[in-house]
């Protein structure tokens, strides 16, 4: 016989953080985190597997301001394996050739060497001293016959490395605004130059591979042709596979992980998505590295109402935390998330990260299509379980691949248009200042302490309304507010 749940079903709305007394100032919080077991993130931000938030540049975006991207699954394997490899190639460290001179050679003589098409510069020695000269800079130069040695301007060295230099070891270069990172090889021998316009030098909080590459994730169901799928993708160089699914505790998504788990060894698997504490405890006996929680929370998701099933995504947070932290596995709360107190709150609850589609959906980042509606920008937002994204490819997230014709699919989303938003980057330095102001007001000087130590009081619709603006006839635009 049916029951109800002796278990209170709240909400962000639902709830505010108890402040506490602190010691601790916003901009002296530290927001690193996890998105799986081997995954750290310096922002706990994650752009969500959705055709409309993540491709290429959004997850470029993203992992270089220290957060992670997902890309998703609505298109070929080829395709999503060409998303990853050009996330990943963005990061590597680009080892430019050169032509080695020394002073006293003339600009002419660099000009007509073999090798001076596919070089970018020259670096002359003298007194064991090594100065750089842009290629174009000496084709700025009329007189061919000026000897290296009489430049005065030339571009500073900043150090000598190995050839393997990794992007996170060329912080020194962001000490000079025009320096070059010369490189050798093992025999000690100049080889070229790092690049100094690598795009995300100065990105000092990226989130980078062993090898200095750009962080990415990306999604893999559980059909027929997934096991295929996850070998293209860690063969690119793709950092975690998000098995992505509409109801992750179900006998075919456990045993499929368990699969997965045994074929892919010990690549970064996280799953989902889940919303109770019986469903963590199934997941964590797979051997996957993150949980993702969230049944019908996204703007975009009808779930809760076509198929009557969920939990308020506060209270799901909080029940997945029960199991997955003693068992430390991170938790990735996904969808609900409308405001940087809404992330601090699913932070609170007792999540890691958090992955977001409708935030991002309408970045310059986002691969959504733009539409001009009476002289706004817009961009087209839709959820994975939407008609438009089912017939594109999602519809294995929910357990509807043997529907052939699309009058007979049962929609679990719906499309629409957000206002375009700028970029990304915008939208994350709001969010994250945000979670730092909560975490100062509860003397949290890390998401750990905040997890372990917030409080919540849960709130009438009258505090509700008390806690927005109100009594004003006009509301002029925030950067970080929007009702």
């Amino acid at each position: 016989m049916a029951r109800i749940l002796d278990l209170s079903g709240l909400t962000f709305d639902d709830v505010l953080i108890v402040p506490a007394y602190s010691e601790v100032l916003p901009r002296d919080v530290d927001v690193h985190t996890r998105f799986s077991r081997g995954i750290e993130l310096a922002i706990p931000l994650i752009s969500a597997a959705m055709d409309t938030a993540t491709e290429f540049g959004m997850a470029a975006t993203i992992a270089a301001l220290g957060g992670i991207g997902v890309i998703h699954k609505n298109m070929t394997i080829h395709e999503q394996v060409a998303q990853v490899l050009r996330v990943k190639s963005l990061g590597i460290p680009h080892i430019a050739p050169i032509i080695l001179a020394s002073g006293d050679q003339s600009i002419g003589e660099i000009i007509s060497a073999p090798n001076y098409e596919k070089a970018v510069g020259v670096v002359v020695v003298e007194n064991e001293e090594y100065h750089f000269h842009p290629k174009s800079d000496l084709s700025a130069v009329r007189d061919q016959g000026k000897k290296l040695g009489s430049f005065q301007n030339w571009v500073h060295v900043v150090i000598n490395s190995e050839l393997d230099v990794r992007l996170d070891q060329v912080s020194e270069l962001n000490n000079h605004q025009d320096a070059v990172l010369l490189c050798r090889d093992s025999n000690h021998e100049i080889t070229g130059v790092f690049a100094p316009k690598h795009p995300y030098k100065n990105y000092h909080r990226a989130t980078l591979s062993d090898s200095g590459s750009l962080r990415v994730a990306a999604a893999i169901g559980v059909t027929k042709d997934s096991i295929e799928r996850g070998d293209a993708l860690l063969a690119a160089g793709v950092d975690v596979l998000v098995i992505d699914t509409a109801h992750g505790h179900s006998a075919g998504v456990i045993n499929t992980v368990k699969e997965m788990r045994k074929h892919y060894g010990s690549a970064q698997l996280v799953a989902g998505n889940i919303a109770t504490t019986a469903a963590a405890e199934a997941l964590s006996k797979t051997g996957v590295d993150g949980i993702k929680v969230g049944i019908g929370p996204g703007s975009i998701c009808t779930t809760r109402i076509v198929a009557g099933v969920g939990i308020p995504q506060l209270t799901a947070i909080m029940e997945v935390a029960k199991c997955a932290g003693p068992a430390d596995m991170p938790v990735i709360a996904d969808g609900g998330v409308r405001s940087s107190g809404d992330l601090a709150k699913a932070l609170a609850a007792g999540s890691d990260a958090v992955m977001m589609g409708g935030i991002f959906a309408g970045t310059m980042e986002s691969p959504g299509e733009t539409l001009e509606k009476d002289g706004t920008m817009y961009k087209n937002y839709r959820g994975m379980g939407s008609i438009g994204a089912m017939i594109q490819g999602s519809k294995d997230r929910y357990f509807q691949e043997a529907q052939s014709e699309s009058k007979k699919l049962v929609a679990e989303g719906v499309e629409g248009y957000v206002p375009l938003q700028g970029s990304v980057k915008d939208i994350a330095f709001q969010l994250i200042g945000g979670l730092k102001s909560s975490m100062g007001y509860c003397g949290a000087k890390d998401i750990p302490t905040f997890r372990n130590h917030a409080e919540f009081i849960q709130v009438t619709p009258a505090s509700i309304q008390e806690s927005h603006p109100h009594d004003l006839f006009y509301i002029k635009d925030a950067p970080n507010y929007k009702k």
